[in-house]
């Protein structure tokens, strides 16, 4: 062997310790970035569609689309309706009767949704919702 062969040797022996320490750096980065998609992947349930699940016992409510779909509205007392103009859909699970009016702070037309109703496909122009004493309307 001549001197440079042998200089390549001792270079390829200098380099061969450093693959595993390259190796665990790439291993680890790869580890890393994993890591850091499962963040995004666990906020999408914020954007699934709301469901007639979304209405907590205890709650009244309103939803823009039929079948429990678009906007969601629910209350627990005596209220405007906010991101709801007409409810497609309604729950009252709030044990109480509510009187869903069109206009703001009780006026204008209203209808009543006992206890315990729950409907899929309704129309109700919704401004307001006011909470009776009892449970039936």
């Amino acid at each position: 062997m001549c001197p440079r062969d042998s200089n390549m040797t001792y270079s390829k022996r200098r380099l061969h310790p450093r693959l595993p320490r390259v190796t665990a750096a790439l291993v680890a980065l790869g580890v890393l970035t994993v890591g850091l998609a499962a963040p995004a992947q666990a906020s999408s349930p914020d954007v699934m569609p709301l469901s007639s699940a979304s209405c907590l016992a205890g709650r009244f409510c309103l939803w823009s689309g039929s079948m429990y779909t678009g906007g969601f509205f629910d209350a627990t007392g005596n209220q405007n309706v906010t991101g709801v103009s007409r409810a497609m859909s309604v729950w009252n699970r709030s044990g109480r009767a509510v009187r869903v009016f069109s206009g703001a702070g009780g006026t204008g037309t209203s209808q009543c949704f006992a206890a315990g109703v729950q409907s899929a496909s309704v129309s109700v122009p919704a401004g307001s919702v006011r909470f009776l004493t009892t449970t039936s309307c």
